[in-house]
């Protein structure tokens, strides 16, 4: 997707994906997690410009490319696909502001416990399985300071790591309430 022509849209039919920017250095910024249903890359077409991330699939997937011609006539001519996309806009649009609101002004406990109960809500499971670096980026951490407050949390009995690397939530309310 960087640098292509925003002249599509995707409509993710199945799987899991996230859009990344990077910095100058190469460290990776996720600024989405997409599951199945989601629309994504609809913005840069209103504004006609390219895109300026890049998508990358977490699981299999299967993407449909939509023109952005045909989704704009079938968001105007649809009225239950029009709400669906704009239910899925204001969604994102209220994480985004309380992602920004936590990553500029809570600790890093704050903003791991976050992502994890974020992460959670997403998942069809509870087995949490993001790489450190996945979860690194997503809260803005270097991967030993992630990694040693995974430790922290374990050892604190609010989550569980298991075999495979997974993570699973202990102490969900825990998790939520703590004050860092």
């Amino acid at each position: 997707m960087n640098g292509e022509d925003s002249s599509r849209v995707y409509y993710l039919k199945s799987g899991n994906i996230k859009t990344v920017l990077f910095n100058t250095h190469g460290k990776e910024l996720i600024t989405e997690i997409y599951q199945s249903g989601d629309f994504f890359g609809y913005i840069f077409p209103l504004d006609q410009k390219t895109y300026n991330d890049s998508a990358i699939t977490l699981t299999n997937c299967e993407l449909i490319y939509i023109p952005y011609a045909d989704f704009h006539e079938a968001i105007m001519n649809n009225y239950d696909l029009n709400e669906k996309f704009i239910k899925q806009l204001t969604a994102r649009i209220k994480a985004r502001d309380q992602q920004l609101l936590i990553m500029t002004y809570d600790s890093l406990r704050s903003r791991i416990a976050y992502i994890l109960l974020q992460i959670q809500v997403y998942q069809t499971n509870t087995n949490i399985k993001f790489t450190r670096e996945d979860l690194a980026g997503m809260v803005g951490a270097a991967n030993e300071s992630l990694i040693h407050i995974l430790s922290e949390f374990r050892n604190d009995g609010l989550i569980e790591i298991t075999s495979s690397g997974g993570i699973n939530i202990l102490n969900k309310k825990k998790l939520q309430n703590a004050r860092w």
